[in-house]
């Protein structure tokens, strides 16, 4: 998971909002470090389907659909 997003997330300042499971993750300007470290109970990840979108400024949305299990 952590590869994935960080390639979509690779343009620095191009990034305007990332949700997970329909809560906003607030970026502090690092977007890379913003996704950093997601596991269940974490920014509103959960045990098993998750679903990250990331905004861009120019308004598309790239949906990445993945699943976590206890103790990642």
């Amino acid at each position: 998971m952590k590869q994935i997003a960080r390639e979509e997330t690779a343009e620095a300042g191009t990034i305007d909002e990332v949700v997970l499971n329909g809560r906003s993750v607030g970026l502090t300007g690092a977007a890379r470090s913003d996704l950093d470290h997601i596991r269940p109970g974490v920014r509103g990840a959960v045990v098993g389907a998750n679903t990250l979108e990331v905004h861009d400024v120019a308004g598309n949305v790239t949906t990445i659909e993945f699943t976590l299990i206890r103790g990642s």
